[in-house]
Protein backbone atom coordinates (compact mmCIF):
# COMPACT_ATOMS: atom_id res chain seq x y z
CA UNK A 1 0.00 0.00 0.00
CA UNK A 2 1.56 3.49 -1.17
CA UNK A 3 -0.42 6.82 0.00
CA UNK A 4 -0.25 8.71 -2.52
CA UNK A 5 -1.61 12.11 -0.92
CA UNK A 6 -3.55 13.39 2.40
CA UNK A 7 -5.42 16.09 3.18
CA UNK A 8 -8.40 17.81 5.14
CA UNK A 9 -11.97 18.74 3.05
CA UNK A 10 -13.38 21.86 4.64
CA UNK A 11 -16.78 22.84 3.74
CA UNK A 12 -17.51 25.26 1.12
CA UNK A 13 -18.41 27.83 2.81
CA UNK A 14 -18.29 28.43 6.88
CA UNK A 15 -21.12 27.53 8.97
CA UNK A 16 -23.50 30.81 10.25
CA UNK A 17 -22.82 31.28 13.87
CA UNK A 18 -26.29 30.18 14.90
CA UNK A 19 -25.70 26.80 14.24
CA UNK A 20 -22.38 26.58 15.74
CA UNK A 21 -23.08 24.33 18.22
CA UNK A 22 -24.91 20.55 17.23
CA UNK A 23 -26.61 19.03 20.00
CA UNK A 24 -26.87 14.75 19.75
CA UNK A 25 -29.33 12.87 21.09
CA UNK A 26 -28.97 11.12 24.71
CA UNK A 27 -29.07 7.61 22.26
CA UNK A 28 -26.16 9.19 20.16
CA UNK A 29 -24.16 10.18 23.12
CA UNK A 30 -24.15 6.32 25.01
CA UNK A 31 -22.45 5.40 21.92
CA UNK A 32 -18.80 5.36 21.41
CA UNK A 33 -16.67 7.65 18.98
CA UNK A 34 -15.29 4.72 16.94
CA UNK A 35 -15.27 4.21 13.09
CA UNK A 36 -18.37 3.11 10.99
CA UNK A 37 -16.49 2.19 7.67
CA UNK A 38 -18.74 2.04 4.19
CA UNK A 39 -16.72 0.32 1.43
CA UNK A 40 -17.94 0.81 -2.31
CA UNK A 41 -16.10 -0.89 -5.35
CA UNK A 42 -16.29 0.94 -8.28
CA UNK A 43 -14.65 -0.26 -11.94
CA UNK A 44 -15.33 2.80 -13.88
CA UNK A 45 -12.98 5.54 -12.55
CA UNK A 46 -10.96 7.67 -14.37
CA UNK A 47 -7.94 9.42 -13.65
CA UNK A 48 -8.58 13.05 -13.11
CA UNK A 49 -12.33 12.12 -10.86
CA UNK A 50 -10.37 12.74 -7.62
CA UNK A 51 -10.91 16.76 -8.38
CA UNK A 52 -14.86 16.53 -8.53
CA UNK A 53 -14.93 14.26 -5.41
CA UNK A 54 -13.04 16.69 -3.34
CA UNK A 55 -15.36 19.12 -4.54
CA UNK A 56 -18.90 17.34 -4.10
CA UNK A 57 -17.71 16.48 -0.72
CA UNK A 58 -16.84 20.21 -0.04
CA UNK A 59 -20.36 21.04 -1.21
CA UNK A 60 -21.79 18.34 1.01
CA UNK A 61 -20.19 19.34 4.51
CA UNK A 62 -21.77 22.86 3.54
CA UNK A 63 -25.28 21.16 3.73
CA UNK A 64 -24.02 18.14 6.84
CA UNK A 65 -21.84 20.78 8.85
CA UNK A 66 -21.75 19.18 11.87
CA UNK A 67 -19.75 16.15 10.45
CA UNK A 68 -16.78 19.06 9.39
CA UNK A 69 -16.83 19.88 13.29
CA UNK A 70 -15.16 18.19 16.23
CA UNK A 71 -16.87 17.02 19.82
CA UNK A 72 -15.73 19.42 22.17
CA UNK A 73 -15.10 16.63 24.93
CA UNK A 74 -15.62 12.94 24.27
CA UNK A 75 -19.19 12.47 26.34
CA UNK A 76 -20.17 16.53 26.34
CA UNK A 77 -23.14 15.48 23.69
CA UNK A 78 -22.70 18.15 21.43
CA UNK A 79 -20.42 19.21 18.30
CA UNK A 80 -18.81 22.11 17.97
CA UNK A 81 -19.87 23.04 14.16
CA UNK A 82 -16.19 24.93 13.72
CA UNK A 83 -15.47 23.99 10.10
CA UNK A 84 -12.59 22.14 10.74
CA UNK A 85 -13.06 19.21 7.76
CA UNK A 86 -12.69 16.17 7.10
CA UNK A 87 -10.07 13.52 6.70
CA UNK A 88 -9.30 12.39 2.84
CA UNK A 89 -7.08 9.80 2.44
CA UNK A 90 -5.25 8.73 -1.12
CA UNK A 91 -3.82 5.24 -1.27
CA UNK A 92 -2.59 2.61 -3.95
CA UNK A 93 -2.67 -1.15 -3.66
CA UNK A 94 -0.75 -3.24 -5.78
CA UNK A 95 -3.85 -5.63 -6.58
CA UNK A 96 -6.63 -6.26 -9.15
CA UNK A 97 -9.83 -5.19 -8.30
CA UNK A 98 -11.08 -8.23 -9.51
CA UNK A 99 -8.79 -10.00 -7.84
CA UNK A 100 -9.24 -8.11 -4.21
CA UNK A 101 -13.07 -8.73 -4.50
CA UNK A 102 -12.86 -12.71 -4.76
CA UNK A 103 -10.00 -12.79 -2.48
CA UNK A 104 -11.25 -11.04 0.23
CA UNK A 105 -12.80 -13.52 2.47
CA UNK A 106 -9.49 -12.89 4.46
CA UNK A 107 -10.30 -10.14 6.82
CA UNK A 108 -6.99 -8.07 7.24
CA UNK A 109 -7.38 -7.85 3.37
CA UNK A 110 -10.77 -5.61 3.84
CA UNK A 111 -8.75 -3.71 6.76
CA UNK A 112 -6.04 -3.06 4.14
CA UNK A 113 -8.73 -0.63 2.70
CA UNK A 114 -9.55 1.54 5.93
CA UNK A 115 -8.50 4.80 7.11
CA UNK A 116 -6.60 4.39 10.34
CA UNK A 117 -9.16 6.61 12.07
CA UNK A 118 -6.34 6.28 15.47
CA UNK A 119 -4.34 8.59 13.60
CA UNK A 120 -7.08 11.43 13.82
CA UNK A 121 -9.39 11.09 15.79
CA UNK A 122 -10.57 14.49 16.30
CA UNK A 123 -12.31 14.13 12.56
CA UNK A 124 -16.25 12.97 12.10
CA UNK A 125 -15.56 11.29 8.57
CA UNK A 126 -12.93 9.91 6.94
CA UNK A 127 -12.47 9.61 3.49
CA UNK A 128 -10.52 6.57 1.59
CA UNK A 129 -9.75 5.93 -2.07
CA UNK A 130 -8.03 3.17 -3.41
CA UNK A 131 -7.09 2.83 -6.53
CA UNK A 132 -6.37 -0.84 -7.60
CA UNK A 133 -3.62 -1.96 -9.77
CA UNK A 134 -5.32 -1.66 -13.86
CA UNK A 135 -8.09 0.45 -12.59
CA UNK A 136 -10.79 0.59 -10.35
CA UNK A 137 -11.16 2.13 -6.60
CA UNK A 138 -12.74 1.14 -3.63
CA UNK A 139 -13.69 4.27 -1.64
CA UNK A 140 -14.37 3.91 1.95
CA UNK A 141 -16.79 6.50 3.98
CA UNK A 142 -15.88 6.00 7.74
CA UNK A 143 -18.50 7.42 9.86
CA UNK A 144 -18.05 8.41 13.78
CA UNK A 145 -20.96 5.78 15.12
CA UNK A 146 -21.36 8.66 17.84
CA UNK A 147 -22.61 11.32 15.29
CA UNK A 148 -24.26 9.16 13.09
CA UNK A 149 -25.20 5.64 14.11
CA UNK A 150 -24.56 3.10 11.85
CA UNK A 151 -23.99 -0.42 13.54
CA UNK A 152 -26.39 -2.35 15.48
CA UNK A 153 -25.20 -5.01 17.99
CA UNK A 154 -26.98 -8.61 18.42
CA UNK A 155 -26.55 -10.20 21.78
CA UNK A 156 -28.31 -11.98 20.59
CA UNK A 157 -30.01 -8.49 20.16
CA UNK A 158 -31.25 -6.87 17.00
CA UNK A 159 -31.96 -3.79 15.34
CA UNK A 160 -33.86 -3.87 12.14
CA UNK A 161 -31.97 -1.02 10.71
CA UNK A 162 -29.03 1.06 11.22
CA UNK A 163 -30.95 4.42 11.16
CA UNK A 164 -33.79 3.47 13.28
CA UNK A 165 -33.40 4.23 17.29
CA UNK A 166 -36.31 2.38 18.98
CA UNK A 167 -36.39 -0.82 17.82
CA UNK A 168 -33.98 -2.86 20.26
CA UNK A 169 -34.91 -6.39 20.77
CA UNK A 170 -33.62 -8.79 23.59
CA UNK A 171 -33.75 -12.28 21.93
CA UNK A 172 -32.45 -15.85 24.08
CA UNK A 173 -29.63 -15.91 26.14
CA UNK A 174 -27.25 -18.73 25.94
CA UNK A 175 -26.70 -20.90 28.68
CA UNK A 176 -23.79 -19.59 30.88
CA UNK A 177 -20.84 -22.58 30.82
CA UNK A 178 -19.48 -21.19 33.46
CA UNK A 179 -16.15 -20.73 31.95
CA UNK A 180 -13.34 -18.64 32.55
CA UNK A 181 -12.85 -15.70 29.54
CA UNK A 182 -9.88 -16.88 27.79
CA UNK A 183 -7.58 -14.20 25.62
CA UNK A 184 -6.35 -16.07 22.92
CA UNK A 185 -5.84 -14.66 19.86
CA UNK A 186 -8.70 -15.50 17.52
CA UNK A 187 -8.64 -15.42 13.64
CA UNK A 188 -11.46 -13.66 12.37
CA UNK A 189 -12.60 -14.47 8.74
CA UNK A 190 -15.40 -12.87 6.42
CA UNK A 191 -17.58 -14.95 4.28
CA UNK A 192 -20.69 -13.60 1.95
CA UNK A 193 -23.45 -16.12 1.28
CA UNK A 194 -26.46 -15.17 -1.54
CA UNK A 195 -29.96 -15.97 -0.53
CA UNK A 196 -32.48 -15.74 -3.34
CA UNK A 197 -35.80 -14.16 -2.96
CA UNK A 198 -37.26 -17.29 -4.01
CA UNK A 199 -35.80 -19.37 -1.20
CA UNK A 200 -36.04 -16.55 1.41
CA UNK A 201 -39.76 -16.79 0.76
CA UNK A 202 -39.74 -21.18 1.23
CA UNK A 203 -37.94 -20.25 4.40
CA UNK A 204 -40.95 -17.59 5.62
CA UNK A 205 -43.04 -20.12 4.93
CA UNK A 206 -41.73 -22.88 6.71
CA UNK A 207 -41.42 -20.89 9.54
CA UNK A 208 -45.08 -19.51 9.69
CA UNK A 209 -46.49 -23.18 9.51
CA UNK A 210 -43.91 -24.06 13.11
CA UNK A 211 -45.81 -21.09 14.45
CA UNK A 212 -49.49 -22.73 13.27
CA UNK A 213 -49.91 -19.64 11.06
CA UNK A 214 -50.94 -19.47 7.25
CA UNK A 215 -48.35 -19.13 4.24
CA UNK A 216 -49.25 -15.89 3.98
CA UNK A 217 -48.19 -13.46 6.11
CA UNK A 218 -47.38 -9.77 4.61
CA UNK A 219 -45.41 -8.72 8.00
CA UNK A 220 -43.13 -11.25 8.40
CA UNK A 221 -40.20 -10.11 6.59
CA UNK A 222 -36.91 -11.51 4.42
CA UNK A 223 -34.52 -9.79 7.23
CA UNK A 224 -36.29 -11.17 10.23
CA UNK A 225 -36.59 -15.21 9.00
CA UNK A 226 -32.91 -14.86 7.53
CA UNK A 227 -31.08 -12.90 10.58
CA UNK A 228 -32.54 -15.40 13.03
CA UNK A 229 -31.68 -18.40 10.29
CA UNK A 230 -27.86 -16.92 10.70
CA UNK A 231 -28.71 -16.60 14.63
CA UNK A 232 -29.30 -19.54 14.73
CA UNK A 233 -26.57 -21.55 13.03
CA UNK A 234 -24.14 -19.38 14.06
CA UNK A 235 -25.15 -20.63 17.69
CA UNK A 236 -24.90 -24.24 16.58
CA UNK A 237 -21.45 -23.56 14.93
CA UNK A 238 -20.11 -21.84 18.36
CA UNK A 239 -21.43 -24.36 20.43
CA UNK A 240 -20.38 -27.80 18.76
CA UNK A 241 -16.99 -26.22 18.50
CA UNK A 242 -16.97 -26.02 22.36
CA UNK A 243 -18.49 -29.17 22.83
CA UNK A 244 -21.82 -27.95 24.49
CA UNK A 245 -24.21 -29.22 21.72
CA UNK A 246 -27.46 -27.12 23.85
CA UNK A 247 -28.44 -24.83 20.94
CA UNK A 248 -30.85 -27.35 19.48
CA UNK A 249 -33.19 -26.20 22.18
CA UNK A 250 -34.01 -23.02 20.44
CA UNK A 251 -35.93 -23.74 17.34
CA UNK A 252 -35.67 -21.63 14.80
CA UNK A 253 -39.88 -20.33 14.57
CA UNK A 254 -39.37 -19.17 18.51
CA UNK A 255 -36.11 -16.97 17.62
CA UNK A 256 -38.61 -15.45 15.15
CA UNK A 257 -41.73 -15.55 17.44
CA UNK A 258 -39.07 -13.78 20.29
CA UNK A 259 -37.67 -11.18 17.66
CA UNK A 260 -41.29 -9.64 16.36
CA UNK A 261 -42.96 -9.52 20.15
CA UNK A 262 -40.02 -7.33 21.19
CA UNK A 263 -39.82 -5.58 18.19
CA UNK A 264 -43.83 -4.62 18.24
CA UNK A 265 -43.17 -3.69 21.92
CA UNK A 266 -40.02 -1.33 21.25
CA UNK A 267 -42.03 0.12 18.68
CA UNK A 268 -44.54 2.08 20.88
CA UNK A 269 -41.57 2.83 23.23
CA UNK A 270 -41.67 7.13 23.26
CA UNK A 271 -38.95 7.58 26.85
CA UNK A 272 -36.31 8.82 25.31
CA UNK A 273 -34.23 8.33 28.50
CA UNK A 274 -35.59 4.93 28.95
CA UNK A 275 -34.55 3.94 25.40
CA UNK A 276 -30.75 6.11 26.01
CA UNK A 277 -30.37 3.76 29.35
CA UNK A 278 -30.88 0.73 26.89
CA UNK A 279 -28.60 1.42 24.55
CA UNK A 280 -25.87 2.30 27.62
CA UNK A 281 -25.99 -1.18 28.95
CA UNK A 282 -25.79 -2.46 25.32
CA UNK A 283 -22.49 -0.87 23.65
CA UNK A 284 -20.04 -1.93 26.08
CA UNK A 285 -20.16 -5.31 24.82
CA UNK A 286 -18.42 -8.03 26.80
CA UNK A 287 -15.82 -10.10 24.94
CA UNK A 288 -18.79 -13.08 25.49
CA UNK A 289 -18.56 -16.44 23.22
CA UNK A 290 -22.18 -15.71 22.00
CA UNK A 291 -21.82 -11.56 21.39
CA UNK A 292 -23.35 -10.94 17.83
CA UNK A 293 -24.08 -7.81 15.65
CA UNK A 294 -26.40 -7.60 12.82
CA UNK A 295 -26.88 -5.18 10.49
CA UNK A 296 -29.15 -4.77 7.82
CA UNK A 297 -29.64 -2.18 4.73
CA UNK A 298 -31.90 -3.92 2.98
CA UNK A 299 -34.13 -1.68 0.63
CA UNK A 300 -31.22 1.34 1.06
CA UNK A 301 -30.63 2.58 -2.13
CA UNK A 302 -26.62 1.25 -1.90
CA UNK A 303 -26.27 -0.19 -5.00
CA UNK A 304 -27.81 3.47 -6.04
CA UNK A 305 -24.68 5.55 -4.70
CA UNK A 306 -23.17 6.95 -7.67
CA UNK A 307 -20.00 9.73 -7.78
CA UNK A 308 -20.27 9.41 -11.75
CA UNK A 309 -18.60 6.06 -12.01
CA UNK A 310 -21.64 4.34 -12.46
CA UNK A 311 -23.26 1.79 -9.65
CA UNK A 312 -21.16 0.01 -7.42
CA UNK A 313 -20.15 -3.51 -7.97
CA UNK A 314 -19.93 -4.18 -4.29
CA UNK A 315 -20.58 -3.11 -1.43
CA UNK A 316 -19.12 -3.99 2.06
CA UNK A 317 -19.99 -2.64 5.52
CA UNK A 318 -17.19 -3.30 8.26
CA UNK A 319 -17.56 -3.62 12.07
CA UNK A 320 -14.13 -2.04 13.37
CA UNK A 321 -14.27 -3.84 16.68
CA UNK A 322 -11.69 -7.13 16.48
CA UNK A 323 -13.39 -9.21 18.44
CA UNK A 324 -16.96 -8.77 16.92
CA UNK A 325 -18.79 -11.61 15.50
CA UNK A 326 -20.88 -9.88 13.13
CA UNK A 327 -23.69 -10.14 10.02
CA UNK A 328 -23.99 -7.43 7.34
CA UNK A 329 -27.15 -8.11 5.06
CA UNK A 330 -26.90 -6.06 1.70
CA UNK A 331 -30.11 -6.39 -0.79
CA UNK A 332 -28.19 -8.23 -4.20
CA UNK A 333 -27.77 -5.42 -7.06
CA UNK A 334 -31.30 -6.61 -8.74
CA UNK A 335 -32.60 -6.51 -5.63
CA UNK A 336 -33.44 -10.29 -6.09
CA UNK A 337 -32.00 -11.50 -2.74
CA UNK A 338 -29.82 -10.43 0.21
CA UNK A 339 -26.16 -10.92 0.05
CA UNK A 340 -25.18 -11.71 4.04
CA UNK A 341 -21.56 -11.12 5.12
CA UNK A 342 -20.76 -13.35 8.08
CA UNK A 343 -17.97 -12.99 10.25
CA UNK A 344 -16.93 -15.43 12.72
CA UNK A 345 -13.69 -16.96 14.34
CA UNK A 346 -12.14 -19.78 11.63
CA UNK A 347 -13.30 -22.52 13.67
CA UNK A 348 -16.45 -21.63 14.07
CA UNK A 349 -16.69 -20.61 10.43
CA UNK A 350 -15.85 -23.82 9.34
CA UNK A 351 -18.64 -25.55 10.24
CA UNK A 352 -21.15 -22.52 9.75
CA UNK A 353 -20.67 -22.40 6.30
CA UNK A 354 -21.75 -26.54 6.35
CA UNK A 355 -24.78 -26.11 7.74
CA UNK A 356 -27.24 -28.26 5.80
CA UNK A 357 -30.09 -25.80 7.23
CA UNK A 358 -28.07 -22.93 6.27
CA UNK A 359 -26.96 -24.51 3.04
CA UNK A 360 -30.60 -25.17 2.00
CA UNK A 361 -31.70 -21.64 1.38
CA UNK A 362 -28.35 -20.17 -0.44
CA UNK A 363 -28.10 -19.87 -4.19
CA UNK A 364 -26.57 -21.97 -6.23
Amino acid sequence: MKIISQETIKPSSPTPSHLKTHVISLIDNNIPHSPVPFIFFYNNYEDGDINNLKKSLSLCLTQYYPFAGRFLVPNAGQIDCNDEGVAFLEVAHETRLDDFILENENDESIRQLLPDFDKNRSSLIHVQLNHFTGGGVALVVSISHKAARGGSPFKPRFYTSPTSHNDVVELFEPKSTNEETTHEVVKFVLKSFVFPNSKLNDLKKEVLRSMGMGVRNPDLTRVEVLTSLLFKCAIDAATTRSGTDDSQEIALHEVVDKLRKRKMECKYERNVQEIGEKHARLMPMPAKEHVYWSTSFCWFPIYEVDFGWGKPVQFKYVVEEVHVKNFVLVDTPERDGIEATVRLPEEEMMIFQQDKRLLAYVGA
